[in-house]
């Protein structure tokens, strides 16, 4: 017998069962769909080349090509400014171009008027000596004109210290514009007074040989 609420009880008297819901019957389960039975192999493919194409040998050395240049070209040079120029050296006085000339005039000419007639008398004077069977010795056959030797001598001597002296003080005046144009005179004509000097005394002295040379037996 169920138990019945009490009196003055305030619960709510319980739902009644609710009967199961009926089970549908188990269907069996309908077969898989066909399906297109798989190709036992593969169809045929064309079968990979073993070997590659033959390709075209790569070049071992680059083809040549034009050598660099090892000097680079010549680049324009950076402007410099051009420096003033020099003023010219003030020209001086030719006095000392004038100088060197008249010494070198001096040494030319004077040494030879002087040197002429000595050359000429000791020429003169030794030629019967030289002549004679026995010659005498070379201060013997000058001491009769010892004199003249002397003045030849003086004159070489002087005209070689003034030809040394207008060289020197020709260049000098070349140098300082001092007379440019009579320096370079006075360098030209100092030696050649050596040269004159020489032939002049050798062609006296030979001429006053001949003079003084002895004819007949």
């Amino acid at each position: 017998m169920s138990e019945q609420p009490a009196p003055g009880s305030d619960s709510a008297p319980p739902p009644p069962p609710v009967p199961p819901l009926p089970i549908p019957p188990a269907q069996p389960p309908s077969p898989p769909a066909a399906q297109p039975p798989y190709p036992a192999y593969a169809p045929a493919q064309p079968p990979y080349p073993t070997h590659l194409q033959a390709q075209p040998p790569y070049p071992t050395h680059p083809q040549a090509q034009p050598p660099y240049p090892t000097h680079p070209q010549a680049h324009q040079p950076y402007p410099v400014h051009p420096q003033p120029p020099a003023a010219p050296r003030p020209i001086g006085r030719p006095a000392l171009g004038i100088v060197a000339l008249v010494l070198a005039i001096i040494a030319l000419v004077a040494p030879t008027v002087a040197v002429g007639p000595a050359a000429f008398t000791v020429g003169l004077e030794v030629a019967p000596a030289l002549a004679s069977p026995v010659p005498p010795s070379d201060l013997a056959v000058l001491a009769p004109v010892r004199s003249w030797v002397l003045v030849g001598e003086i004159a070489f001597w002087a005209g070689t210290v003034l030809g040394i002296w207008a060289i020197a003080q020709a260049i000098v005046a070349i140098t300082r514009r001092r007379g440019r144009g009579q320096g370079i005179a006075a360098v030209v004509i100092a030696p050649i007074g050596f040269v004159v000097f020489v032939s002049v005394a050798s062609g006296f002295f030979f001429a006053g040989l001949a003079a003084g040379a002895p004819f007949g037996p």
